[in-house]
């Protein structure tokens, strides 16, 4: 089962779920790249940081999901798809972290399978 997120509710969601999630982006020999990283929700824009490796992987393809794991099986999980854009042309932070957006184009609460583990 899948609840749509209309935009206008997205930073509700993010609330909810909490500021770590997960970034899924495209890695230069078409595996994906995951990362635990820290989202922040305003409007339809989540504002997040990168390391260097995802930083290059953005600029390359910058169509994104962003992930928040549903805690239990009674849970949804939310998902959101978007366009990532380096902040700043991509300077790193004091810290070496790259500040990064992602325009959110759609997004989604997801109920887990019903089927036991394998």
């Amino acid at each position: 089962m899948s609840v749509p997120v209309p935009l206008d509710e997205l930073a509700a969601a993010v609330e909810r779920f909490g500021p770590i999630g997960f970034l899924m982006s495209g890695g230069g020999d078409g595996r994906p790249r995951i990362n635990h990283v820290r989202l922040r929700c305003e409007g339809p824009v989540l504002h997040t940081e990168v390391g260097w490796g995802t930083a290059a992987a953005l600029r390359e393809r910058p169509l994104v999901s962003c992930l928040w794991p549903a805690g239990d099986a009674e849970e949804l999980s939310l998902i959101a798809d978007g366009t990532a854009e380096l902040v700043d042309g991509g300077e790193p932070g004091p810290d070496g972290r790259i500040p990064a957006t992602i325009t959110v184009t759609w997004a989604v609460l997801h109920r887990p399978p019903d089927t036991a583990p394998c």
